[in-house]
């Protein structure tokens, strides 16, 4: 982390799709200087000014995956502290769900990664 550089409180979202005892990670391979470069994570995200985290985490799951789940099926399991967790140094505080019901297809390009 550079002099200049302010630290900042970053929250994110992390979700758990579950489903016949398997779990939908996506390896993430796709972004230019990608923290979490070819890992595999749960899906998830920032979350936007105004959202909620369960709103971002149904947002998140239909923007990379393409399922669909509904905010009354996504229970909640708790929170992380990541200090100086990204290439910036940044504090991130995610906020940790879990699905085992949702709709939809899978989508076939993941602008992430691989599901």
């Amino acid at each position: 982390m550079t002099a200049e550089h302010t630290r900042r409180q970053i929250s994110g979202t992390l979700i758990y799709i579950v489903k016949n005892e398997q779990v939908l990670l996506l390896r993430r391979v796709k972004k230019k200087n990608d923290t979490h470069e070819g890992k595999y994570v749960g899906l998830g995200g920032k979350i936007e000014a105004g959202e909620s985290p369960l709103e971002c985490a149904v947002r998140e799951v239909r923007e990379e995956s393409g399922l669909k789940i509904s905010p009354d099926k996504i229970r909640f399991k708790g929170h992380i502290n990541c200090p100086e967790f990204d290439r910036q140094g940044n504090d991130w505080m995610v906020f940790v769900y879990l699905a085992t019901d949702y709709s939809g297809e899978l989508l076939k390009d993941c602008a992430e990664g691989y599901l």
